[in-house]
């Protein structure tokens, strides 16, 4: 039996200095569920909800409203939000903000695709590959608010708000940042009167929240800024802007007339509330530096910078995000993880050969009990002080043990790493394969659960669910007395004595059971085999193979859909149904987000919001994309666990143990019980103010496909969807 020892510690809030009104107040975590990319502004990537029960997509829905020109809905790469109250937030690379009640059965609530408080009127959105941020705060008169935060590529970052469950729509748009402002702009035209100026915020915002009063004190995102001067050359820059609730600059960086820096290639991260750190590509005015990691203070003025090789590849579609605990963490594209005290000293670094990490990571626990590192990597600073503030020298520094105390990351080909984060030492189970076969790559950002397991996605259009004690896919006892438990084989899974004085006592062999016997761990059950020992179904005419440790549910694969032409993103079975395009498994590029009670959130590149639960064998009902008409937001757990595994990481293996599950009370966590659906899970598109009639006598589509342990096919194309370069 699996057993788990439970430990839920709040992280260190986000606390900045205790300001009066206005914009200067001080920050805390924000109050949500899933408040922003990478779960909150330490950008950890670690939830509360326990996902290893987890076994089938049931329900999915379509954000896009119905496209104009008929090329279907438009692909996701934003990651969902989810506030304190369980509501869902997500946008679309085509311009479409979207909520939806959270559960297994996804409700939408509204859609909106523009904004009424931009200077010339209500304006559409744009595209949208930067994640919400969400925060919910009850005010003095006891009114529930609710405040929606997000970048456009297009020119603009865009404030929502909503009291109590109102539906949002233009008007609810009190924040139109950037767009159409003539003195932002400014700054960029010194030099050339005649050039034009474009933003684009990719970045996902963060913000600080006011103690005091519970109000934003600040939101805080990245932008690249794009000069198309007079003579037809151009140029691009980065801006870190912080913009008080109101839609007013509170300070940029660099602030007007500083030296440029490059663009901004990552989401700001907050270092115990304090210090803000993001990444940018080469400076502009000093290329010889490569990428750059920058620290600020709240205010906005520079501590340090620091050059760092390989931060950023502008072909990837995305870019790692800094996290943090009380020490600063960066992984390279190329494969090596930095980790950096507060005060800009290097804490230890440590390469990957041949992998390469183009996603960000996740600071959290892996099992502590347990840990056996492989041989410790020699300390080698690689990063070079460019700022003439830093006089230390980097080298490596000890740090106390804390309960954060593993990185852990998926790189591009899809191994899991495990790095103590104390040492930099790699950890088991790192480097051994899932147990099935990676299509596509890995880009979307990890998750990690409250249970300790790493969710993420692939361009192939799978989403694994990985053990951290073991990097295999979760398995479960099939029958007897550990029925539904998790297993890493069939020792897992307890064997009762049948007949004598110790029947219905657990037994190993025939020697624990006195004047009875130890049934085989799998045997046939019904039909003319029935009682027979087996080890698959086929073993049993008309009847069942059960007991043992059973196949995985996992990886989860999405339904095949048509990847461009008339009718993208509808379902299919093969290419002839898709002119102009071909039939694929969209690609996950959105990074998951978890829910309290482990529901996995997800978008795609077929435009679908997708949900996964712990509904066994669950087939959706699916309906054909409707025909196209026009359109109208801590705690963190850590694991103590033991098992048996049936793989080695390295040339150690993982010890055995025994484990209890002892959940500790926390004041944002508390369990509760998933319910079962009906197997009816249907699409649905937002309404339109003036529908147009439309035939949508369209053929339903395939199945949803169980998926089996170990996928052996061929590796198929991925989505032929044009990708947006993302940050991550």
């Amino acid at each position: 039996m699996r057993i788990a020892l439970l430990i839920l510690t709040l992280l260190a809030p986000i606390v900045s200095g205790c300001g009066g009104g206005g914009g200067g107040g001080g920050g805390s975590a924000p109050a949500a569920i899933w408040g922003q990319f990478r779960h909150d502004n330490q950008r950890t990537g670690a939830a509360i909800g326990f996902v290893s029960e987890n076994t089938s997509i049931v329900d999915f829905e379509v954000v896009d409203p119905p496209s104009r020109d008929g090329t279907g809905p438009s692909a996701i790469s934003a990651s969902p939000s989810i506030d304190a109250a369980g509501r869902l937030y997500i946008g679309t690379e085509g311009g479409t903000l979207a909520s939806f009640e959270q559960g297994d059965d996804v409700e939408r609530r509204w859609t909106v695709n523009r904004c009424g408080a931009c200077p010339i009127g209500q304006q559409e959105l744009g595209r949208l590959v930067s994640s919400p941020a969400v925060y919910t705060f009850v005010d003095t008169d006891g009114v529930e608010q609710t405040s929606i935060f997000l970048g456009s590529m297009d020119d603009a970052v865009f404030l929502y708000h909503f009291k109590h469950n109102d539906v949002v729509d233009a008007d609810s748009c009190e924040v139109c940042f950037w767009r159409d402002d003539a003195a932002l702009k400014q700054q960029f035209l010194a030099n050339d009167a005649g050039a034009t100026i474009s933003a684009s915020f990719k970045s996902s915002p963060t913000f600080t929240v006011n103690l005091g009063t519970g109000s934003i004190a600040g939101v805080f995102i990245g932008a690249t800024i794009t000069i198309e001067h007079s003579d037809g050359s151009s140029e691009v820059q980065g801006k870190l802007y912080a913009i008080n609730q109101d839609g007013s600059l509170r300070w940029e960086f660099p602030r007007a007339g500083q030296p440029a820096i490059g663009p901004i290639t990552s989401s700001p991260t907050f270092v115990l509330g304090q210090t803000l750190y993001f990444t940018t590509d080469a400076d502009p005015q000093h290329p010889g530096r490569g990428d750059v990691l920058y620290a600020l203070t709240e205010g906005g003025n520079l501590k340090r910078a620091t050059s760092i090789a390989g931060l950023t590849d502008p072909q990837l579609l995305f870019n790692p995000s800094v996290m943090s605990s009380a020490t600063v963490f960066i992984n390279t594209v190329d494969g090596v993880i930095h980790a950096m005290n507060p005060d800009g000293t290097f804490l230890w670094d440590t390469a990957i050969p041949g992998e390469r990490l183009i996603n960000s990571m996740i600071i959290g626990s892996q099992n502590l009990l347990t840990e056996t590192p492989s041989p410790e990597p020699t300390p080698t600073p690689t990063g070079t002080i460019i700022d003439p503030l830093i006089t230390a020298t980097p080298t490596a520094t000890e740090t106390p043990l804390r309960l954060n105390s593993t990185v852990l990351g998926i790189t591009e080909s899809g191994m899991l790493l495990a790095i103590n984060s104390n040492d930099g030492m790699i950890l088991p189970p790192s480097g051994i394969s899932s147990g099935a076969a990676i299509t596509g790559t890995v880009v979307s950002s990890p998750a990690l659960s409250g249970d300790l397991f790493v969710v993420f996605g692939t361009t192939g259009g799978q989403l694994f669910s990985l053990d951290t004690v073991t990097a295999q896919l979760p398995r479960f006892c099939n029958g007897g007395p550990d029925d539904g438990n998790l297993c890493t084989s069939d020792f897992d899974c307890s064997r009762l004595c049948a007949g004598g004085q110790n029947a219905g006592g657990n037994c190993d062999s025939d020697a624990d059971c006195v004047d009875g016997f130890c049934p085989p761990s799998r045997v046939c059950s019904g039909g003319q085999d029935d009682g027979n020992e087996c080890l698959i179904d086929r073993d049993c005419v008309d009847g069942d193979c059960v007991g043992g440790c059973g196949d995985s549910f996992w990886p989860l694969l999405l339904p095949r859909s048509c990847s461009a032409g008339e009718n993208r993103s509808r379902f299919c079975m093969n290419d002839e149904e898709c002119p102009g395009g071909t039939c694929v498994r969209p690609g996950i590029r959105s990074s998951p987000s978890i829910d309290l009670d482990g529901t996995i959130y997800f978008g795609a590149d077929d435009g679908r919001l997708y949900a996964v639960d712990n509904v066994n064998d669950i087939t959706p009902r699916m309906t054909a994309t409707p025909t196209e008409t026009p359109p109208p937001g801590n705690a963190t757990a850590t694991v103590l666990r033991t098992v048996t595994p049936t793989v080695t990481a390295t040339s150690a293996s993982l010890p055995t143990e025994t484990e209890t599950l002892v959940p500790s009370p926390t004041p944002s966590a508390t369990e509760t019980e998933t319910a079962v659906i009906e197997p009816t899970a249907t699409e649905t598109t937002p309404e339109s103010p003036s529908p147009t009639p439309v035939d949508t006598s369209t053929a339903g589509p395939p199945p949803l496909e169980t998926p089996t342990p170990v996928d052996t096919a061929t590796p198929e194309p991925t989505s032929a969807a044009t990708p947006t370069a993302v940050i991550r």
